[in-house]
Formats: structure tokens, sequence, C-alpha cells
């Protein structure tokens, strides 16, 4: 493999739990794969890239402060976790994408 992509999945945060939006710890429902993205950055011509909406997901670690600084509760929940390339989009947004008819 060359690149690895992370949609919608939650990050391990700076106190090694993994948070949803509102804050609650959600480690016991979370394959901890971050640890592949950790080894692809010492893994030449293996890039990363991290795709969410709210930074606790995983690869947001490269916007770690404005997610801190700009959302609710983001000292708690943000990933700490960095991908090559971090990707903001909202959910509905890719919800219409998959089907644009039916989202107008």
């Amino acid at each position: 493999f060359d690149h690895l992509v992370a949609i919608e999945r939650s990050g391990r945060a700076q106190d090694g739990n993994y948070y949803n939006m509102r804050g609650v710890n959600i480690k016991h429902l979370v394959d901890p794969i971050d640890d592949l993205f950790i080894a692809a950055q010492s893994i030449p011509g293996v890039t990363t890239t991290g795709i969410g909406d709210g930074g606790n997901e995983l690869g947001m670690g490269k916007v770690k402060e404005k997610v801190k600084n700009l959302m609710p509760k983001g000292d708690l929940i943000a990933c700490d976790v960095a991908a090559d390339s971090a990707v903001t989009a909202g959910k509905d947004a890719l919800r219409r994408s998959r089907d644009p008819l039916k989202h107008g």
C-alpha cells in the first residue's frame, strides 16, 4: 500500500482516549488504527489522509490547534494523530455527494 485514508474515523486524543463530538469517551467502541498512521510517517512513499468534520477524527491532529481553539470541547476531543493531509467536510456534503438526487 502507498496511501492510508481515514474517513470519519475517531482518532486518539491527547489523553489516549477517543471522543465523539459531545465529549463522550467512546474508546470501548473504537479499534485503535492510529498506530498505522503513526508508522506510515516513517515509511518512505506512504502518505496519509484524514477526512472529518469535527476535529476528533483520525488525521485531524494536523489541525489540532485550530480544533482546540474553534470547536466546542476542542481541548478534550481534538485528535492527536496527524495525517499528511487533512480534509474537513460537513457530513451533509458527504451525504449529498453519495446521492445528489435524493438530497437536492
